[in-house]
């Protein structure tokens, strides 16, 4: 009965144990995955900044000469135009990387979960195995002194017969 009870116990401990770690897997390839999505995210603003900057070259070259104060002005326009679009691309570039950051790290901190849960699990099936041990052991000793008990009751039986 005790070996059932160590047993069950164990047994339950083990599917609680893996069932945490289901879903620390689960939530790590859920991790993954979003970084991912962030990683093309990150591509499609890349290609569209670089869409915009030809957008850009193509009007500046559509737009021919112009009276030197306007050239002026379309250069600082310009220059203020790629600034914009330097910033954008930097802001969405770090927005993107601070993401990926905190994906990362969410990553690593579900990886330490699992090799936890697994180590845990690992230390409860050898503490199975090592009440099991224990278990059979005191069985034995009782099979034996159950033995002893009853070759004592049969010589006891006999001495009372004579």
């Amino acid at each position: 009965m005790l070996k059932s009870i160590c047993a069950t116990n164990s047994e339950t401990e083990l599917l609680s144990l893996r069932d945490s770690n289901a879903k620390l897997v689960a939530a790590l390839h859920e991790a993954n995955g979003s970084i991912e999505e962030w990683k093309k995210q990150l591509a499609g603003f890349q290609e569209e900044t670089e869409r915009l900057r030809e957008q850009v070259a193509e009007l500046e070259a559509q737009s021919g000469v112009s009276p030197s104060c306007e050239t002026a002005h379309e250069e600082l326009t310009h220059s203020e135009m790629e600034a914009l679009v330097r910033a954008k691309d930097e802001k969405e570039n770090q927005e993107a990387s601070q993401r990926m950051k905190d994906l990362e790290a969410r990553n690593a901190a579900l990886e330490e979960r699992v090799e936890s849960a697994e180590s845990a699990l690992a230390s409860s099936q050898d503490a199975r195995s090592r009440a099991e041990s224990a278990v059979e052991k005191v069985i034995q000793t009782l099979d034996l002194k159950i033995n002893d008990l009853s070759d004592l009751r049969q010589n006891i039986a006999k001495l009372l017969e004579k």
